[in-house]
C-alpha cells in the first residue's frame, strides 16, 4: 500500500471532497454578489467601448443639443381639425406632456405655427386657440413646412406627436419608465380607438431588452434540457446528471456575477453566453464521467475509480479549458462592446467551469457505482465511431481531396462577407415592436435619426450662424430629400427662417445679409424659442435626418454619400461632424467584419500555440488542428455565398467555433498517446459524439428564437459543429494515415 508521501493529488482531492466542494461553492457565492449589479442595455451607445470616436462625437452632440432621445406617436385620424378627432388628439398631446422626462411635445395641434401680426412674428398653437376656425387652421398647418412629413402628412390624415425627452432619460431604467408610461397612456383615454403606434429610442430599447430576456430564459431552459437528455442517453443515471448540471449552474452564476462586479451589461448577444456556458459546463464533465464509468466497471472501487479518472482527464480537460477560454478571450479584441463583454464573460465562465468540476466531482461521484453496460466496443456507438475512423484511414486521399474541394469552394465566399443588419426584419412578423415600426414606416416614416453638427469657420461678430451657411443648408436639404427612399424628413433652423421671411413679404429663403439673417433668427426665437433651441446653439447648427430602419448595408451607402457631399457643399464655410443613432448603428457595423477576422486570427494563433506546446510535437498539433479550422472556413464561406450579413451575433462564429470544437481534437490527441486512432476513438469517441450532440442541440434550439439574428447564429454554429465532428472522425484519421506513411510509421504510438 502506498504511504502518505506517495498519495496522488487526485487521492487527496477525493479524500478532502467536503473542503473542495465548500471552496468551490464559496467562490461562486462571492461572485454571485455581483448579480444584483447586473443590468441590461441594448441602446446604440452600448455598442461601443469607452473612448470610441463615434461615441465621443455622440456625447458632444447630446451635451450641446440635448440628444435625440424621443418618442414618436403616430395616429390615424379622419379629420384632426374637427371634433371628435380634434378633441381626442388635443387630449392626447396634453397627456403626453405629463409623462416623465418629457421636455416638449410637438404636433400639428400643439406645435407653434408662425403668423405675421402687426409687423411682428407670432407663434401660436391650435391647442391654445381651440375655438378658431378649423378650416383656417387646416390650411395653415398643411402649408407649414416645418410640420410636413413629420408632424402631419400632406393629406392631413396622419398626425405625429414628437415627444422630446430630457437627456437624463438615457439609462435603461429611465427608458423603461418612459416606455411603460407611453404604453399605459395609449391603452387608455378617448384616443385608444384611433389606429396608432409609438416608436422611438426608449420604446425600441425597452421592448428589445424584454424580448432579449425572454430569449435568455428560453436558451437556458432549452440548453439545460438538451444537456440533461444527452447525459441520460450517455449514462442512464440520474446521479450522473447532478455533476454536469451543477457545474453549469455554478459557471453561469460565476460569469454573470463577474459581469455585475465589472459593470459589464447584458446585451443583444447575451443569450449566446448562456448557451455557451451550458455546453462548456457539460463537456469536460462528460469526459470525466465516461472515464470514471469505464474504470469503475473495470473493477475499481468508486472512489479509486474517480481518482484515477481525474488523473486521466486532468491534462486534456485543462487544455480544453485553456483553448476554449482563448477562443472566447479573442473576442475581447472587438471594438463592439457587447461582443467584447461576451468574450470576457465566457472566458471567465470556462475557467470557472473547470474549477467547479474539480471541486464538485469528488463529492458528487465519490459513491457512484455505474450500472452494468455492454463491454466497450460492443455498443452501437463505438462500432459506428470505429467504422468512421476506419473509413477515413482506408481512403485518406479521397477524404483529403474532398476536404480540399470544399475549402476551394468556400474561399471565394469569404470575400463576399459583409456586415448587414435590419432591426425590423430581425423580428417576427407578429412581434408588437415590428408591427409598430411597420405602422410608422408605411404612413410617415422616420423611426431613427442621423444628425449633422455644423460649426461655422467664420461666425458672425454677434455669434450667430452666418447667412451663407444657413442658405447652403437649403440646397443640402433638397439634395438629401432625394438621396434615398429611407430619408423621410430633413430639417434645420433654416426651414423656420425661410417661412418667417416669407411671412414678412420676402422670398421663401434665408436673407443673404448676416445682419438680416440674425434679425430674422431673433424674431423666430421670440415666436418659437423651442424650435430655434432645437437646432441652434450659439453659432453651431444641427441638421436632423429622420430615416426609416432599413438594412444597414443601405444605411452605410446613404451615410457614405452624405459624408462625401458635406465637404463639397459646406467645406469652405463650416466644420462638420456626423452622429446620431443611425450613425452609431452604422459605425458598429464597420467593426463587425473586423471582429470576425481579428478574433478568428487571435483565437487561431493562441489555440495553435497552446496545442503545439501541450502535444510536444508542433507538426502533429498543426495537423490535428486542420479538421477544426476547415469547418470554420466552410461555414463562413457558406455565409458569404448565401448572402447572410455579418451581425453582432454571427461575427462570433469563427472564434467561438474554433475555441469549442478544438476540444475534440485535444481529447483525441490525448488518446493517441495511449495507442492508435481506433484506441483513441474507443476511449474518447463517445463523450466527443455526445458533446457535439449537446452543442448542436443547444445551438439548434435558437431556430425557435424570436430574434432573427439568433436563429441565423444557431443554424450556422450547429452546422459548424456537425462539420467539425465529421472532420474529426473522417478527415483526422485520413491525415494521420498520410502522416504515418510520410514518416514511415514513426507517428501514433
Amino acid at each position: 500500500m502506498a504511504g502518505p508521501d506517495d498519495e496522488r493529488w487526485s487521492d487527496r482531492l477525493v479524500r478532502r471532497r467536503g473542503a473542495a466542494a465548500a471552496a468551490g461553492v464559496a467562490a461562486v457565492l462571492a461572485l454571485a454578489g455581483g448579480l444584483p449589479r447586473l443590468r441590461l442595455d441594448v441602446s446604440n451607445e452600448s455598442l461601443f467601448v469607452a473612448g470610441d470616436p463615434a461615441l465621443e462625437a455622440y456625447a458632444r452632440f447630446t451635451r450641446d443639443f440635448g440628444g435625440d432621445d424621443a418618442v414618436y406617436v403616430l395616429v390615424d385620424a379622419a379629420d384632426p381639425f374637427v371634433d371628435p378627432d380634434r378633441g381626442r388628439l388635443l387630449a392626447l398631446g396634453d397627456a403626453l406632456r405629463g409623462l416623465p422626462y418629457v421636455v416638449e411635445v410637438t404636433s400639428p395641434l400643439h406645435g407653434r405655427v408662425l403668423f405675421a401680426e402687426d409687423g411682428a412674428l407670432v407663434g401660436r398653437a391650435l391647442a391654445e386657440a381651440r375655438d378658431d376656425d378649423p378650416a383656417a387652421w387646416r390650411a395653415r398647418v398643411l402649408g407649414y413646412p416645418p410640420f410636413l412629413g413629420q408632424a402631419i402628412s400632406p393629406d392631413g390624415r396622419h398626425v405625429g406627436f414628437l415627444v422630446r425627452l430630457d437627456p437624463s432619460v438615457r439609462t435603461p431604467r429611465g427608458r423603461a419608465e418612459v416606455s411603460d408610461a407611453v404604453d399605459a397612456l395609449l391603452a387608455a383615454g378617448p384616443w385608444r380607438d384611433l389606429p396608432h403606434a409609438a416608436v422611438g429610442t426608449p420604446l425600441i430599447t425597452t421592448r428589445a431588452s424584454r424580448l432579449l430576456l425572454r430569449e435568455v430564459a428560453r436558451a437556458l431552459a432549452l440548453g439545460l434540457g438538451v444537456a440533461a437528455l444527452a447525459l441520460w442517453l450517455l449514462f442512464g443515471s440520474a446521479r450522473a446528471l447532478a455533476l454536469p448540471l451543477g457545474v453549469t449552474a455554478g459557471a453561469l452564476v460565476a460569469a454573470l456575477g463577474a459581469m455585475g462586479w465589472l459593470g459589464l451589461p447584458l446585451s443583444t448577444v447575451s443569450a449566446i453566453l448562456v448557451t455557451l456556458l451550458v455546453c462548456v459546463g457539460v463537456a469536460d464533465a462528460m469526459h470525466l464521467l465516461t472515464a470514471h464509468e469505464r474504470l469503475a466497471r473495470g473493477g475499481l472501487p468508486p472512489r479509486v475509480a474517480l481518482a484515477r479518472a481525474l488523473d486521466e482527464v486532468l491534462a486534456p480537460c485543462l487544455m480544453t479549458t485553456l483553448t476554449t477560454a482563448a477562443g472566447f478571450a479573442a473576442l475581447a479584441t472587438s471594438q463592439v462592446a457587447p461582443v467584447r463583454n461576451l468574450g470576457l464573460a465566457a472566458s471567465l465562465g470556462a475557467v470557472a467551469a473547470f474549477g467547479l468540476l474539480l471541486a464538485l466531482a469528488p463529492l458528487a461521484l465519490g459513491g457512484w457505482a455505474p450500472a452494468p453496460r455492454p463491454a466497450p466496443g460492443a455498443r452501437p456507438v463505438e462500432r459506428l465511431l470505429a467504422a468512421l475512423g476506419r473509413a477515413g484511414a482506408r481512403r485518406p486521399r479521397a477524404v483529403v481531396a474532398a476536404a480540399a474541394v470544399l475549402t476551394a469552394a468556400a474561399l471565394p465566399g469569404l470575400g463576399r462577407l459583409e456586415a448587414n443588419q435590419n432591426l425590423v426584419k430581425n423580428l417576427r412578423p407578429d412581434e408588437p415592436l415590428r408591427r409598430a415600426l411597420e405602422f410608422v414606416h408605411a404612413r410617415m416614416g422616420g423611426t431613427t435619426s442621423a444628425e449633422v453638427v455644423l460649426d461655422p469657420l467664420a461666425p458672425t461678430p454677434s455669434g450667430d450662424p452666418p447667412a451663407e451657411l444657413l442658405r447652403r443648408l437649403e440646397g443640402l436639404e433638397g439634395w438629401l430629400a432625394g438621396l434615398h427612399p429611407a430619408v423621410r424628413h430633413v430639417q434645420s433652423v433654416d426651414l423656420g427662417l425661410r417661412e418667417a421671411h416669407h411671412l414678412f413679404d420676402g422670398p421663401r429663403e434665408v436673407p443673404r445679409d448676416d445682419a438680416a439673417a440674425a434679425q430674422l433668427l431673433l424674431a423666430l426665437q421670440l415666436a418659437d424659442s423651442a424650435f430655434v433651441e432645437r437646432f441652434v446653439r450659439g453659432p453651431r447648427l444641427r441638421l436632423s435626418l429622420r430615416l426609416d430602419l432599413v438594412d444597414t448595408r443601405e444605411l452605410k451607402a446613404l451615410l457614405r454619400r452624405l459624408e462625401e457631399e458635406l465637404p463639397r457643399r459646406l467645406g469652405d464655410v463650416a466644420r462638420w461632424e456626423l452622429t446620431g443613432g443611425a450613425y452609431l448603428l452604422n459605425r458598429s457595423d464597420d467593426y463587425l467584419l473586423r471582429t470576425q477576422a481579428e478574433s478568428l486570427a487571435w483565437a487561431l494563433a493562441v489555440v495553435v500555440a497552446l496545442v503545439a506546446a501541450w502535444a510536444r510535437r508542433p507538426r502533429l498539433a498543426l495537423l490535428s488542428l486542420v479538421p477544426n479550422v476547415l469547418p470554420v472556413v466552410w461555414v463562413l464561406g457558406l455565409m458569404g455565398w448565401a448572402g447572410l450579413g455579418v451581425t453582432a451575433a454571427n461575427c462570433l462564429v469563427g472564434a467561438v467555433a474554433l475555441g469549442v470544437v478544438v476540444d475534440d481534437s485535444v481529447h483525441l490527441l490525448h488518446g493517441l498517446r495511449e495507442g492508435g486512432v481506433e484506441q483513441a476513438l474507443a476511449r474518447a469517441g463517445r463523450p466527443i459524439l455526445f458533446t457535439t450532440l449537446v452543442l448542436v442541440g443547444c445551438f439548434a434550439s435558437y431556430l425557435a428564437a424570436d430574434l432573427g439574428h439568433l436563429r441565423q447564429f444557431g443554424a450556422i454554429t450547429a452546422t459548424a459543429f456537425l462539420l467539425a465532428l465529421a472532420a474529426d472522425l473522417l478527415l483526422l484519421p485520413a491525415l494521420l494515415v498520410a502522416w504515418d506513411r510520410t514518416t514511415r510509421g514513426h507517428f501514433g504510438t
